[in-house]
């Protein structure tokens, strides 16, 4: 079994000295976990001896330190990781004759996975309870100390299973690097005693129920997501109406704005849903958080909650996915919208100068009928009958028969 631990500047020096044991070997300091009469027993793994390799990682953090400086053109962070340190028990199915070559494997696949630049060598204790060693590593990547870069989610899921085939390639027979989850809780649990795995077992029962809540609270968010997407689809609907609609509409005297309330009164609609999902998801994000927290102290229950946990980060982005997804078609569907009122402006533009010119004609024509009298007066006698026919010139009166007779 392997676990992972990561060191700042100040936390590195204390690291260093626990390797090469310089406080039991120069100042006679003791401890419990400690078995003084064996500590002769440690090796080092690419130094001559542990005191050797603790000289020479400290000269690598320094000038790791000095170059992360250098190509930044600032101080590091004190909070930055300087040194991490993979510790590799020895499983108990490796039998003892076994052990340096199972160390010595492991120190090769470190260097392999992370660089030889990286990984010195490893110290291997035999002088505490279980048989282990620790395999130092200093997280540079592209110049920089970046210690989340080196050991990404994907590597630290991989590492027990490639560690493990590693050994069994190496030593020619299988050796269980990786525990189960029954075994590491079980593991976990016999340090305890009666009283705090009674707790602990009750914290656990607790942290699955507030993990039950989140998952309620993932699915709420869930269907508030499925709700805007219809929402989306709806107001997609409504920009694709042809312009063809919006020219019919301008026609017949409906286009008051309308179109252009509801489309804007929808795009609303969807901002405020939109903000709505991203509470409930940064909620449920702190949830998770919060269940992350509480996962340290429930040991009996870690590999479930872990992969809850990892369950929800997926969901988490992948809602987070189709936020953004929204996102981008709500400001697509706000530039078809504003396509569209630019559109009904220039029709209304194009109404406006057409009644223009109606009016112009029909002022014309007024001014024509108007003046019909005079001309048809100046025309020759069958065109005065022509406009008297269209009841543009008052009708002659009759002559009487027989007029000159009567003269």
């Amino acid at each position: 079994m392997a676990h992972l631990a990561h060191y700042k500047r100040s936390g590195a020096a204390p690291m260093l000295a626990h390797y090469e044991r310089r406080a039991e070997l120069e100042r006679g300091y003791s401890r419990e976990n400690i078995d003084a009469s064996r500590t002769a027993e440690n090796y080092a793994i690419g130094a001559d001896s542990p005191q050797a390799l603790a000289a020479a990682l400290r000269s690598r953090v320094d000038a790791a330190i000095a170059a992360h400086e250098a190509d930044s053109g600032k101080a590091i962070r004190r909070d930055a990781n300087v040194l991490s340190d993979w510790v590799v028990t020895l499983p108990k199915d490796c039998p003892r004759q076994d052990a340096r070559r199972f160390f010595e494997v492991a120190v090769d696949f470190c260097r392999e996975r992370y660089g030889a630049e990286n990984v010195l060598g490893g110290f291997v204790h035999m002088d505490e309870a279980t048989p282990h060693a620790h395999i130092p590593i200093v997280p540079v990547r592209d110049g920089r100390l970046r210690a989340a870069r080196v050991f990404t989610r994907s590597d630290l899921q991989r590492f027990h299973k490639d560690l493990g085939r590693a050994e069994d390639a190496a030593l020619g027979r299988h050796v269980s690097v990786e525990l189960d989850p029954a075994q590491q809780g079980e593991k976990q649990l016999s340090h305890l005693g009666q009283a705090e795995y009674v707790a602990a077992r009750e914290e656990a029962a607790r942290a699955a129920e507030r993990a039950a809540a989140a998952e309620s609270a993932q699915r709420a968010a869930e269907d508030r997501l499925e709700c805007l997407q219809r929402g989306v689809e709806d107001a997609e609907s409504l920009a694709a109406a042809s312009l063809g609609e919006v020219r019919r509409v301008a026609r017949e005297g409906g286009w008051a704005g309308g179109r252009e309330r509801a489309a804007r009164s929808r795009n609303q609609e969807l901002r405020e849903r939109a903000e709505a999902l991203r509470g409930a998801c940064d909620a449920a994000r702190g949830r998770g958080d919060s269940l992350e927290a509480e996962k340290a102290g429930s040991p009996a229950a870690i590999q479930d909650l872990e992969r809850g946990v990892r369950r929800l980060e997926g969901e988490h982005r992948e809602l987070a996915r189709r936020v953004r997804a929204l996102r981008r078609e709500r400001c697509e569907l706000g530039g078809r919208v504003r396509e569209l009122e630019r559109r009904a402006e220039q029709l209304r533009g194009l109404l406006d100068r057409a009644r223009g010119r109606l009016e112009g004609l029909a002022g014309r024509l007024a001014g024509l009928l108007t003046s019909a009298p005079d001309l048809a007066r100046r025309l020759r006698p069958g065109s005065a009958e022509l406009l008297r026919s269209w009841g543009m010139l008052p009708q002659a009166q009759e002559r009487r028969r027989g007029r000159g007779m009567a003269r």
